[in-house]
């Protein structure tokens, strides 16, 4: 492999002119780090347009490659610049570019110096504001403003014409005539070049036109009016009012040019009855002495226009009600009278309404509205309502309306009627008991007296019952009883001196199940001939049975040889309920020692004990049991003897409890 030197090549064009720094080390020998060589840099003064590209130069050579750190010097410290390269670019230059700085090259070698550079930022004159088109009418003044920015600040040269006039930012010319029309420039301008805009001058020259014109006005007595007279023109025309006489009514459409009698009315003036302003005319009140015909002229040196108004006036509408307040009781005639009054020129519509809201005749045949009698002026107008009732009550408004005027009047009608249906808020079920709580619907003008609580169940639905009456106009809540495993509906009702309220809101509930808590009553036994016995009973209701599955059951024992004592009265045929105990239940433990039949029908009320020994004395014992459990009542207790064996039953028949008949036949 031949020998080839080793040397580096720095080489930086600018121009024509090629500079290189050549490096050749010694052989067999590796390049070493070169330190930052200084090889070119730009001016150190840099002057910068606003808007263009500034770049600035700084070129160093070393191994390795130069990398170069940017910093601008500002009041506050030095700034960090986020460029690496040889070359920091600016782009565009803002005001805010302008500064000192610092390039810092370096490498691992070490570092290559700082070398510093002044930019200084100006600006090529720009518009900030220039003149604008003015067309004005003569004699007044028109003004052009010119405004301008730059670095160093420009000049600003009018010209009018194309011929250069003296002024500043600001230019005017007053007093217009027509040979004052013309182009007007203006040329902003410093060293580093110029804005140049143009604008036109138009001065009008015209007679006088309405822009608005005064309007007919018919008002009520008293008010005051305002006739508008709004004219453009070039020059802008003078605006003079005057009051026409009866002979120099005129038909009130526009005309031009004057009339002949114009100086006999006087041109009206700031006073007593009238105040000219902003060129329209105020009529402070309008009475026979100012109603009538006027004319606006509108007045330059090229013409006149003339527009004529008619001002009239109406007397003033009004309405009353004959009552502050009316009562009635609900199923009568209620009936409102309004008075009202108006100018017979002017047509008049009456309506009604109720707290605020139309009230609408077409769709309640009860209400009727008529016109009963005009005395004086006065129109009375009545409104009826039929068969009144609670929800007619409220405040009435009469209202009168004309083309120019309305006015009304209210008054309040009391219905007294049955109290609002009451609202129930809450209910609360519980095994034996329930808790209800209401809110009133309202009273509907006759105090409240009491409240009602009803019900009814699923045994009987819509059999609607009392639970508890005449609970005082402040009672919002009450606590009934109930039977237990029964579906219950309340309501509440509530009543005033007129009568009762429809019923309230439904509230539902099922009360939890129990055990039956009472056992049948009248209770009666008898023998049925040799070996059977038949007792009856009075059955439970549906609520005393308080639960599914409901049944009776019926127990029974012989009496035992040493119980006879118990028993030695022959004609005693039952135990009285809570005598010597013996009408207690059978614990489960004693029932194998009783037989047992269970009858279902809880609408039952006779039963037959048969497969029973001749002449033989039985203990019976009537419970009811549901699915919940037994019945914690004293259980009815009763003793009967069989007949002999052998012997007849004799015929005939016996009333038991009152319901039915039990006959034996020989």
């Amino acid at each position: 492999m031949s020998h080839v030197d080793h040397y580096t090549r720095t080489e930086y064009r600018m121009g024509n002119w090629v500079y290189l720094n050549v490096s050749v080390p010694h052989d067999n020998q590796d390049l070493p780090d070169i330190a930052p060589t200084y090889q070119y840099t730009g001016p150190d003064r840099v002057l910068a347009l606003e808007g263009d590209n500034l770049q600035l130069y700084c070129i160093y050579s070393g191994i390795p490659t130069p990398t170069v750190r940017w910093t601008m010097q500002t009041p506050t410290g030095s700034v960090e610049l986020p460029s690496t390269e040889s070359v920091l670019r600016v782009s565009p230059v803002t005001p805010g570019d302008e500064g000192v700085y610092v390039c810092h090259p370096h490498n691992a070698a070490g570092e290559g110096g700082t070398h510093q550079f002044t930019v200084e930022v100006e600006a090529a004159p720009v518009f900030e504001e220039g003149p604008e088109m003015v067309s004005l009418p003569m004699e007044e003044t028109a003004k052009f403003t010119c405004k301008g920015r730059g670095d160093p600040p420009p000049a600003v040269q009018w010209t009018r014409d194309g011929s250069p006039i003296p002024g500043g930012e600001t230019i005017e010319f007053s007093a217009l005539t027509t040979q004052d029309k013309s182009v007007i420039a203006c040329n902003i301008s410093n060293i580093h070049g110029y804005s140049y805009t143009t604008a036109f001058l138009n001065v009008l020259s015209m007679p006088p036109e309405f822009e608005e014109h005064p309007q007919d006005s018919l008002v009520l007595e008293g008010d005051s009016v305002t006739l508008k007279c709004d004219a453009y023109g070039s020059p802008d025309p003078h605006i003079t009012w005057h009051k026409l006489p009866q002979e120099e009514e005129g038909n009130g459409e526009e005309e031009n040019g004057s009339s002949e009698d114009e100086e006999d009315t006087g041109e009206l003036k700031d006073g007593e009855l009238f105040e000219i302003k902003d060129d329209n005319l105020i009529i402070k009140s309008v009475t026979d002495a100012t109603t009538g015909h006027y004319r606006c002229t509108a007045t330059n040196k090229y013409g006149q226009v003339t527009a004529e108004a008619t001002v009239d006036s109406r007397t003033p509408s009004s309405v009353r009600l004959t009552s502050e307040s009316e009562a009635v009781k609900a199923g009568n005639v209620a009936r409102l009278t309004c008075d009202v009054t108006h100018d017979p020129l002017l047509d008049v519509d009456v309506t009604w309404s109720k707290d605020n809201e139309d009230l609408d005749i077409s769709h309640d045949d009860r209400i009727t509205v008529s016109e009963e009698s005009v005395q004086n002026g006065v129109l009375a107008v009545v409104l009826s309502i039929e068969a009144s009732h609670g929800t007619d009550s409220g405040v009435y408004t009469c209202k009168a309306e004309t083309a120019i005027d309305d006015h009304e009047d209210n008054t309040i009608l009391m219905v007294e009627d049955v109290p609002a249906p009451p609202t129930l808020i809450s209910l609360d079920c519980e095994e034996d008991s329930a808790l209800l709580q209401w809110s009133s619907g309202g009273e509907n003008n006759a105090p409240i007296i009491s409240f009602s609580v009803e019900y009814d169940t699923d045994v009987a639905p819509g059999d609607w019952k009392e639970a508890v009456d005449e609970l005082g106009s402040d009672r919002t809540t009450a606590q009934v009883e109930v039977w237990p495993g029964r579906e219950y509906r309340f309501r509440v009702v509530a009543v005033n001196r007129v009568g009762q309220s429809p019923p309230g809101s439904l509230l539902n509930c099922t009360t939890p199940p129990a055990p039956p808590a009472i056992n049948p009553h009248n209770v009666t036994l008898v023998d049925a001939g040799a070996t059977s016995l038949v007792l009856n009973w009075e059955p439970l209701t549906e609520e005393e049975r308080q639960g599914p599955m409901f049944q009776y059951e019926i127990l029974w024992r012989e009496i035992a040889d040493d119980e006879e004592h118990l028993y030695d009265d022959e004609d005693e045929d039952a135990i009285v309920d809570g005598d010597d105990g013996l009408d207690e239940g059978v614990t489960e433990d004693e029932e194998e020692e009783w037989e047992k039949k269970v009858i279902t029908n809880g609408d039952e009320s006779v039963a037959r004990v048969t497969g029973l020994l001749p002449n033989t004395r039985y203990l019976v014992k009537l419970r009811t049991a549901n699915a919940l459990g037994v019945s914690s009542d004293s259980v009815p207790t009763r003793t009967e003897k069989t007949a002999p064996a052998g012997e007849l039953q004799q015929p005939g028949c016996a009333l038991v409890l009152n319901a039915s008949i039990r006959c034996t036949l020989e």
